[in-house]
């Protein structure tokens, strides 16, 4: 372990530097090793630093602010001007009064434009989203005027996404511009709104318009939840570390080789307890995935990694031996051997998960009669329509295995069952009809129904099954595919994933990390297993709702 003299310069600085900073005071203490930041590097071989406007977005804590001071770094040096302000200044004002206040730091800056053909000048408007509302006309010009001096003016805006202003600043204030189509092509408001979706699912941290640049934090580090990519968060980890180090005043080489050893040796643990902090969705729509940090909670993202290396060295007796396990386990499952899973398989670990990872929103119902999640009404029906059949009634019906979601979202209580269910297949590959037949008892008892938040999640092996779906629910039933009626595929599993299963299954989990390996099974198979669309309907399900920033 590194000196105690080091580790205190080097825990005094993070402590610091995680802490709600203005963007002067980031500007203060990171002045060097800016480079290094492996977020800001990809951001600046994307090609988004040379668009004429740029969108940050991200939830809580993801560096929207740093990022920010990365693009004054990077335009200082192409001898742009960099005009910084935050929306909340204007947060007190009236529509009136803020629309006037806005305008006005255009126009101060336009005429530099208009008088000096060589100056150029990068306006950044921090946590827009919170009063777009407030300044949209202004804002629409001001897309004008960026237009009027392409090349020479470049508009930043840097919202959070949770907020559901920042929605109307996408498709609706910005796409309204009338040369909005300039930059962001020629149906803008279907451009934006796809392109963000687009980066959630696939992961995809920045896309390129004809003009303008959309950069998803979010997405940057969602897409490194998953257990195939362990080595490159470790990777990310230990650059970080690099980062935050350089950045201390006056740290001797000695101390920072110290630092950065320490962090090397065990950067596949940290990257393994990363993942066990839980990602959440925006609610309504349920469609969006940050990488949240607010409150207590954990994150995976820039400032989640920060505080995860200072803990590391602050609470090194505590997490420095969870890291040490995690790392063993890694190795373990990167040299396990390969072997195929199956449904079942995915149904088990997801109940084992569930009950063990100490998520108290998560309630696994092992063989539960799925009539008891009917209303009244409908098992009467069902008992008047079996007497009709047989002469007799049965109040039971099928049993299944079912996962009772029940959180809350801006103080009203959500409460959701998922009724697990697969597509066998047999030894020859064949799906098994006793399956089928299962699936399509479910269904015709109308135990999924999207309005009462019952959802049939059919695990499948292979798409190939999808038409055995469509013969088990029945073809007048497919549209609710999507809806109500969830197919999610094993395919999309990593050799690295089919192994972790394998291994919580069978119980060979280490007891130190027992919690954070539960949680990195919710938290990575939710954004694996897909559906044939390639979306994680599934995490949408049981990931909890973000909270709304005021």
């Amino acid at each position: 372990m590194t000196s105690s003299s080091c580790i205190g310069s080097f825990t005094s600085f993070v402590r610091e530097a995680t802490g709600r900073l203005s963007f002067d005071r980031l500007e203060m203490i990171f002045k060097e090793a800016l480079d290094e930041n492996p977020v800001f590097a990809e951001i600046g071989r994307s090609g988004a630093l040379g668009k004429n406007i740029i969108i940050i977005l991200g939830g809580r804590g993801c560096g929207k602010t740093l990022l920010l001071r990365y693009l004054k770094y990077r335009l200082d040096k192409e001898g742009w001007k960099f005009v910084y302000m935050n929306a909340t200044d204007i947060a007190g004002l009236s529509q009136k009064e803020a629309e006037k206040e806005f305008q006005d730091l255009i126009n101060k800056h336009l005429s530099s434009l208009a008088s000096d053909l060589n100056e150029k000048i990068a306006i950044a408007i921090d946590d827009i989203g919170e009063k777009a509302d407030l300044i949209k006309d202004a804002l629409k010009k001001a897309v004008e005027e960026v237009r009027r001096y392409e090349g020479r003016l470049k508009l930043i805006l840097a919202s959070q996404t949770e907020r559901p202003e920042t929605m109307s600043l996408l498709e609706s204030i910005l796409p309204e511009a009338s040369v909005a189509h300039m930059f962001f092509g020629e149906s803008p408001a279907q451009a934006i709104r796809d392109s963000f979706t687009k980066s959630y699912i696939k992961g995809i941290p920045v896309i390129l318009f004809r003009g303008a640049a959309l950069i998803n934090l979010d997405a940057y580090w969602s897409r490194l939840r998953s257990l195939n990519k362990v080595a490159d968060l470790a990777e990310i980890i230990e650059k970080v570390a690099e980062f935050y180090v350089k950045n201390v005043k006056n740290m001797p080489s000695k101390c920072i080789g110290e630092v950065l050893e320490s962090v090397k040796r065990i950067k596949n643990g940290l990257a393994f307890v990363a993942l066990s902090s839980l990602p959440k969705v925006r609610s309504p729509p349920g469609d969006i995935i940050f990488e949240y940090k607010g409150g207590q909670d954990q994150a995976l993202n820039g400032l989640g990694i920060a505080e995860l290396i200072y803990r590391f060295f602050a609470e090194h007796n505590e997490l420095g031996s969870i890291a040490e396990s995690a790392e063993r386990f890694y190795n373990q499952l990167k040299n396990a051997v390969k072997e195929d899973i199956n449904a079942d398989d995915v149904e088990e670990v997801l109940l084992i998960a569930s009950e063990r990872s100490k998520l108290d929103y998560l309630k696994p119902l092992r063989g539960a009669q799925v009539i008891t999640l009917l209303p009244l009404e409908k098992v009467q029906q069902l008992q008047q329509q079996q007497m009709k059949e047989t002469g007799k009634g049965r109040k039971r019906g099928p049993q299944a295995n079912i996962i009772e979601v029940r959180m809350k979202s801006g103080g009203q209580e959500i409460l959701r069952h998922i009724i697990l269910a697969s597509l066998r297949t047999d030894k020859r590959g064949y799906t098994a009809s006793e399956s089928v037949r299962r699936i399509r008892r479910l269904v015709s008892m109308g135990a999924p129904a999207e309005a009462e938040k019952r959802f049939l999640v059919v695990l499948i092996t292979d798409r190939k099954q999808l038409k055995d779906l469509y013969k088990a629910i029945g073809y007048e039933n497919i549209h609710r595919i999507g809806r109500d009626i969830l197919p999610i595929y094993l395919s999309g599993l990593s050799e690295t994933e089919k192994a972790f299963i394998r291994y919580v299954k069978a119980g060979a989990i280490p007891q130190e990390v027992f919690e954070q390996i539960y949680r990195a099974v919710i938290v990575t198979l939710l954004l694996s297993l897909r559906d044939d669309h390639d979306i994680p309907r599934l995490a949408y399900l049981m990931l909890p709702p973000v909270s709304v920033a005021r």
